[in-house]
């Protein structure tokens, strides 16, 4: 009694069992005129059972490490599959030593569909081992041990093969024409996955081309949402490509434009904004160049700034555009300069002169009075207070009468009155 998978001349438990009991009813129909053959014979036996017994207990049973490939077999040649399974699970009995180097590639699995016509279908999967010492190792169970197959029409039909771009080309160059050396290709397969195909395209990666090249790709059919079509066959499966690139850069100088966010302290404000070049030369594709007018810097933080400020500052390149003989992977850096400088007010005081010097016998007809503009930042002509300033008249050696004398006005620093100022000063003679 035989197991149905591939067992070679190896023999089983059961077998053995078999072997021994017909061997020894052989021998004891023969014995009955011979003890001394049924002792030999008995001996035998039981030599041949623990030798199988002993075999069979050596071996491990389990799993065969991941999946084993599924071929469908004899398929009729108008038909197709339409869904083979990705793989099915072995199970095998070995000794320990070469369960250490059995792998799913050394088994395989067969759907065999001879004499089975169009729709579905309950089939035995059949497990085989791939190597040829076939008795060290056992099948034992595949899983599952059948399934479900649909057979449909093969259909075939001819397509103009494309292509589906992915990457970016390296900055200044286009794409230019692309040739297959194979100008129609033949896709056959299951009708409901024939139907669905939308394109057959190579897959095309142009990141960073910078020459026209030719290279070897592989087909691939594609439904209307893109997606890939699997379990069809396509004819040829690759082809030569032919990738034109062409260099197409121009070049144009636009000016720098400096960004500037955020308010300076309280009391200052910028004066002035330079760039270091003011205009810079981009070079490009001609459909990119067309479109910058001028070059942004990053931003220029200036919240809170109260002194000049002059740094290094990155320009924003749209994508395409480089800085001519530049690096498009490394930032190109600007020098801006921006003064600032605090906001200059006028303030008029009207101040109390004080006399200096005034003559013996001799007093002012009235206290004199002056109005002075002061000028300076706003935050310290704010904070001035009428005490700290002063203004004076030097009276030496005049005499009663009306005398026009300049007033010496002095101030906290960084303040500074707009014009000398003047005051008319009437001495009398004291009573």
């Amino acid at each position: 009694m035989r197991d149905r998978f591939d067992l070679d001349e190896e023999i089983s438990r059961e077998e053995a069992l078999e072997l021994v009991k017909g061997l020894w009813n052989r021998i004891f129909s023969a014995a009955k005129s011979s003890p001394s053959l049924l002792i030999i014979s008995f001996l035998l036996s039981l030599s041949l059972w623990i030798f199988v017994t002993d075999s069979e207990n050596s071996r491990r049973v389990d799993g065969v490490p991941g999946l084993v490939s599924v071929s469908p077999v004899n398929v009729a040649s108008d038909l197709a599959v339409v869904n083979v399974p990705s793989g099915v699970k072995i199970y095998a009995a070995a000794t320990s030593d070469r369960w250490e180097s059995l792998t799913a590639a050394d088994f395989q699995a067969s759907l065999d569909l001879s004499n089975y016509g169009e729709g579905e279908h309950l089939i035995d999967i059949t497990p085989h081992i791939n190597f040829g010492n076939k008795t060290s190792v056992r099948l034992v169970e595949v899983d599952p041990p059948q399934i479900v197959i649909i057979l449909e029409p093969r259909i075939t039909k001819t397509v103009v093969p494309g292509s589906r771009l992915t990457g970016s080309l390296a900055s200044g160059f286009e794409l230019g024409a692309i040739e297959f050396s194979s100008s129609q290709v033949s896709v056959s397969g299951p009708k409901s996955r024939i139907d669905l195909i939308d394109s057959v395209a190579v897959r095309l990666d142009v990141s960073d081309m910078q020459a026209t090249s030719s290279r070897f790709l592989s087909f691939h059919a594609f439904d209307m949402n893109g997606s890939e079509i699997g379990g069809i066959s396509i004819s040829p499966p690759s082809t030569e490509v032919n990738v034109e690139i062409t260099r197409n850069l121009s070049i144009r100088q636009v000016p720098v434009s400096i960004s500037v966010s955020g308010i300076p302290k309280s009391g200052y404000r910028v004066t002035d904004v330079r760039t270091y070049p003011t205009v810079v030369e981009i070079s490009g594709p001609q459909r990119f160049i067309n479109e910058v007018n001028k070059l942004y810097t990053e931003d220029i933080d200036l919240e809170g700034e109260f002194e000049n400020w002059s740094k290094r500052v990155a320009l924003i390149l749209p994508s395409g555009v480089t800085i001519l003989g530049g690096d498009p992977n490394v930032k190109s850096f600007v020098t801006v300069a921006i003064d600032i400088t605090p906001i200059i007010v006028t303030a008029t005081l009207d101040l109390e002169v004080t006399l200096e010097n005034l003559g013996e016998k001799l007093n002012v007809s009235e206290p004199p009075r002056v109005l002075v503009d002061v000028i300076g930042p706003i935050e310290l002509v704010s904070d001035l207070s009428l005490q700290a300033v002063t203004a004076t008249v030097d009276l030496f050696e005049l005499t009663a009468g009306s005398h026009t004398v300049s007033v010496v006005v002095t101030l906290p620093d960084g303040l500074t009155a707009e014009k000398n100022s003047t005051v008319v000063i009437e001495l009398v003679v004291a009573e």
